[in-house]
């Protein structure tokens, strides 16, 4: 692996990029945790930068957690978090336990550790931005096929919805999505209107 780089240039960097027709958003927030920009995954159609998420063109989303789970319920936490902000059905989630990387781990030295009730207080703004700025691509994408204000186009469990009763699912518009420029600062939902953080499920 190449050095780390510093990322300080805005306020997050991600990238979107096509992947077998899917969306898929790798994310990185100063300081949450460090990442090489130029790593590729194994078929070169994905930038890892951190932990990632992909929306398949199948209506998955699949979550790349860097986190153990040891009982303490970290996978579901954490991908409450995602799916939340992505405003996407939560049966359509899936999380995969990413592979060792110091692009995963902590920020000051690249470990991957789970404890010490670490995992949400580190993640959750990472998390809940990569949700939001996925969301807010699709937003875009379904805004563009329909000519019409992203502004009305609304999300609800993975579809999309605009005027005169268009719709459309996340996997309609995955590939239009990750040709968009990533948010520089994604939209996070406030606290009055979650509908999966903080419930048991």
């Amino acid at each position: 692996m190449k050095k780390l780089n510093q990322i300080s240039r805005r306020d997050f960097l991600c990238s979107g990029v096509a992947a077998g027709g899917g969306l898929i958003v790798a994310l990185t927030v100063p300081g949450i945790s460090l990442a090489d920009d130029s790593e590729k995954s194994g078929n070169g159609s994905a930038i890892r930068l951190s932990a990632y998420i992909e929306v398949g063109t199948d209506g998955k989303i699949t979550f790349f957690v860097g986190k153990s789970e040891m009982g303490q319920g970290i996978l579901t936490g954490m991908a409450q978090l995602l799916a939340d902000e992505l405003d996407c059905d939560w049966d359509q989630v899936q999380v995969v336990k990413a592979d060792s990387d110091p692009a995963y781990g902590f920020p000051f030295n690249g470990f991957m550790i789970t404890g010490g009730s670490t995992s949400i207080r580190t993640e959750w703004m990472r998390t809940r931005s990569m949700g939001a700025a996925a969301r807010m691509m699709l937003v875009q994408a379904a805004a563009n096929r329909w000519k019409v204000d992203p502004e009305l186009v609304k999300v609800k469990a993975s579809v999309l919805l605009g005027p005169d009763g268009k719709k459309l699912n996340f996997a309609d518009v995955a590939a239009e999505a990750a040709k968009l420029d990533v948010p520089k600062k994604p939209e996070l939902k406030p606290a009055n209107a979650r509908t999966l953080i903080g419930k048991s499920l």
